[in-house]
């Protein structure tokens, strides 16, 4: 629970730090994760509540309909608490390379929008990080190791989708007609599985 707080604190500080039109609230998700381990459901839609304020309290994007982006946000945060068989570590190792492809596919456009979602689709937890980016010239070969041409080792879409499927889940790239879309697809724990 501590570390959870330091970790709220910290992007707090360093999003209201960052220049204008970057925004790093999607990484409250990471200790609302953390913390839904310890908490109850209700514990959990408070603390979403509570990160949503401060995202747009710190952040610096311009205000929109700061209501609606709060609540839609909180959605999106509380989301974060369905509990899915999974290692924590790994699948933030695999959140974490997936936001930093999109930070990388985003570099060269004037809008960045990261959007991370988290939803129970069927039998299945979905979490959607969906970006402005460039796009995915080459979808076929997203998830083979050692990419020509990839910005880092080209290794990390393959060591994420196996991370994933260790935990009975899946990796899969989504199309769309601007920036990418990926998807981890989860199973959850028997107490959250719909009848």
């Amino acid at each position: 629970m501590a570390t959870s707080a330091l970790l709220i604190a910290a992007i707090a500080t360093v999003d209201w730090r960052t220049k204008p039109y970057v925004s790093l609230g999607f990484l409250y998700l990471f200790p609302i994760m953390l913390a839904s381990g310890f908490l109850s459901r209700l514990q959990i839609a408070g603390l979403s509540v509570f990160c949503a304020i401060l995202l747009e309290v710190f952040s610096s994007l311009p205000a929109a309909d700061d209501v609606t982006r709060t609540v839609m946000v909180t959605i999106a945060f509380a989301g974060t608490g369905l509990f899915v068989w999974a290692d924590r570590y790994g699948l933030l190792q695999v959140f974490i390379n997936i936001a930093r492809n999109s930070k990388r596919a985003m570099e060269l456009v004037e809008d960045k929008q990261l959007t991370v979602t988290a939803s129970m689709e069927g039998a299945s937890v979905l979490i959607r990080f969906e970006d402005t980016g460039k796009g995915v010239s080459a979808p076929n070969n997203l998830f083979r190791p050692f990419q020509k041409g990839a910005d880092a080792t080209g290794l990390g879409l393959y060591v994420s989708r196996a991370i994933v499927r260790a935990f009975r889940g899946d990796l899969r790239y989504e199309p769309r007609p601007i920036g990418s879309c990926f998807t981890v697809e989860l199973t959850p724990m028997p107490h959250c599985e719909t009848t």
